[in-house]
């Protein structure tokens, strides 16, 4: 398995367990309303998110096909950083 794999696996394992709630005050902007973490088609389950330490969060979900692990990084800002939808971390294939 390539490092960075290994990584991005040790990643999604690390989101996956549940730890103390982490609270985040954006967006400021009430006309904002909420952060779209995904907005892809199908349903999307098993969220988990930690704080990044900076004021932003990692949030993780599962995709439909497959069960696939997605990622997607928050800055402190309330700004999704990553590609749209996330970032696949775990393709599982199948469906």
């Amino acid at each position: 398995m390539r490092p960075h794999r290994l990584a991005l696996c040790a990643l999604a394992l690390a989101l996956l367990v549940p730890v103390s709630p982490a609270f985040a005050v954006w967006p400021h902007d009430p006309n904002v309303g909420n952060v779209p973490i995904c907005v892809g088609n199908g349903d999307q389950g098993a969220p988990s998110m930690v704080s990044d330490g900076a004021g932003g969060a990692f949030y993780s979900w599962n995709g439909t096909v497959g069960n696939d692990i997605f990622v997607q990084h928050v800055n402190a800002a309330g700004v999704p950083v990553w590609t749209t939808n996330g970032v696949p971390i775990c393709q599982a294939g199948g469906g």
